[in-house]
């Protein structure tokens, strides 16, 4: 382990992205907590994480505010030492550089948990999130499941191509009203051994969540450049059998309330090309 209070986090400060600061920030500062602002106008402070006292982690796709919880979301707690580490390591970098730079090296890259479970993790920009990602879906060896918010990357778009290639069990969901996703809605249709669909919650699937065979890969990063090379991302990459089957009974049931048919033209959208 790690003495305890190598984990801690900085304590009462919050990292925003600048675009959101008018959102529910005054309050806290009014209650005198700290507030640091992102000043990259070209990319998003995309993080969704809590570090509580130096020994457990709360992340994944769900953004603390009050729509999100009628929107298709995941949400992950684990408690481990080292991984609240990894985590404070980075929430320090935010508070004290003014600035989001790069995400740099992890101090403990794969966590152990008991059982066998191990945890890869990755911050961007400045790590192999997406390559890794792509290795792992070229490699699967019975089944995909994805459900992206938005889904543009070349890399996971050839990888799942490759997959369904070979026979694996292929099926994408993605969120209907985010106009990123045609293209590559357009690119994978073409591919027989592919199912791709749009998601019809009346609300927003906002899922960043790939189920590899046994491994679950979720975070607050979409598989898009954007999210790899510019903004300030998490991405998790879990080896658990039990969470996989959790995670791939969630993406199923959206595909099915979907009708698990291929996706027509998008209905409405913007055209927010950032990586959300």
């Amino acid at each position: 382990g790690i003495p305890e209070d190598e984990g801690k986090e900085e304590k009462d400060h919050l990292p925003s992205e600048t675009d959101n600061a008018q959102r529910g920030v005054p309050d806290l500062r009014a209650a005198g907590i700290p507030i640091v602002e992102d000043a990259n106008k070209g990319a998003l402070m995309h993080l969704k994480y809590v570090v509580i006292d130096g020994r457990a982690v709360w992340t994944g796709s769900l953004n603390l505010d009050q729509n999100h919880l009628i929107n298709d979301n995941n949400s992950l707690y684990m408690e481990h030492g080292q991984l609240s580490a990894n985590y404070a390591d980075h929430f320090t970098e935010l508070v004290t550089q003014g600035r989001f730079a790069e995400a740099g090296l992890v101090r403990f890259p794969v966590v152990r948990f008991p059982n066998n479970v191990h945890v890869g993790v990755f911050f961007s920009p400045g790590s192999r999130a997406t390559a890794e990602l792509a290795r792992t879906i070229t490699h699967a060896m019975d089944s995909v499941r994805m459900a992206a918010f938005t889904l543009t990357h070349p890399d996971i778009l050839t990888a799942l191509e490759s997959a369904a290639n070979r026979g694996v069990d292929v099926k994408v969901v993605v969120e209907r009203n985010q106009a990123a996703n045609r293209q590559a809605i357009e690119r994978l249709r073409r591919n027989q051994n592919i199912t791709i669909v749009y998601d019809k919650n009346p609300a927003t699937m906002h899922h960043k969540a790939t189920v590899i065979d046994n491994i679950t890969v979720t975070g607050s990063m979409n598989p898009t450049a954007a999210a790899q090379t510019k903004n300030q991302e998490d991405q998790l990459h879990i080896f658990s059998p039990e969470i996989a089957e959790r995670m791939r009974q969630e993406i199923d049931r959206i595909i099915r309330d979907a009708g698990g048919q291929e996706g027509g033209p998008l209905a409405g959208g913007h055209d927010d090309l950032r990586g959300q």
